[in-house]
């Protein structure tokens, strides 16, 4: 995930895809989960150091688990870029032997369940250099999973503590670094992928305009010297 994150401070080339074909491509590794804004981290532990989730054809459907597994049968809107599921979602009934597993499955989980009768649009992004590929799944709420093609290792960090405000926003937004570098980039993207901010050597607190920005969902990434990263989405009225 942080590889991703990088190559959009550095500008390189992101290619974004919008049919369904894309999705059986891989294994997606879930990168983080923001449920009202709050990130969960996931568990990383003897029984659970890897959350996965796959897409299938004929039938086309979504399998993704923690300890337990969850299943539904889709269907594909292309022009919207999102899917449904129309007979809900069926999951499997092991109890996790560890209480951080049970927390963020009941999460997890309830990403889907509770939106079930919603559409759940997507982003798939493509990188070209290095190749790379990645998953945003958003539900009604506005909360979001984020996947990768490989597993996120244990070096791999979202240290880069920051808040947006305001948020929603209007004209201009600014963000409180915590643990400020010397270097900070941030780039804003809108929901295909594509580039609409750059802005390098940013000051903690500092105002950003996007007076002419449209409304929408854009998510916000800020990577410091050492190339951490983390991401957080912005709403423009």
């Amino acid at each position: 995930m942080k590889n991703i994150m990088v190559l959009f401070c550095f500008a390189f080339s992101l290619n974004s895809y919008s049919q369904e074909e894309e999705l059986y491509y891989f294994d997606w590794h879930l990168y983080s989960l923001t449920i009202d804004g709050q990130d969960y981290p996931i568990p990383s532990n003897e029984e659970v150091s890897n959350v996965i989730l796959n897409f299938y054809s004929n039938p086309e459907n979504l399998i993704t688990g923690v300890c337990n597994s969850l299943e539904g049968e889709l269907i594909y809107d292309n022009s919207n870029i999102n899917f449904t599921f129309p007979n809900g979602t069926t999951t499997t009934l092991i109890e996790c032997n560890n209480s951080e597993n049970s927390t963020f499955e009941q999460l997890y989980f309830n990403f889907f369940n509770d939106y079930i009768d919603f559409p759940f649009p997507y982003i798939v992004g493509h990188a070209d250099f290095p190749e790379w590929w990645f998953l945003i799944i958003y539900n009604e709420n506005g909360d979001y999973a984020e996947y990768g093609q490989d597993a996120l290792s244990t070096q791999d960090s979202f240290s880069v503590n920051f808040t947006l405000f305001p948020n929603p926003i209007a004209n201009e937004f600014f963000i409180s670094i915590d643990n400020v570098s010397e270097k900070i980039s941030v780039t804003i993207y809108n929901m295909l992928g594509e580039i609409i901010l750059t802005e390098k050597n940013y000051k903690s607190n500092s105002s950003i305009d996007v007076q002419n920005l449209n409304s929408g969902i854009y998510f916000v990434s800020i990577t410091d010297e050492n190339r951490n990263t983390s991401i957080k989405r912005l709403i423009k009225k």
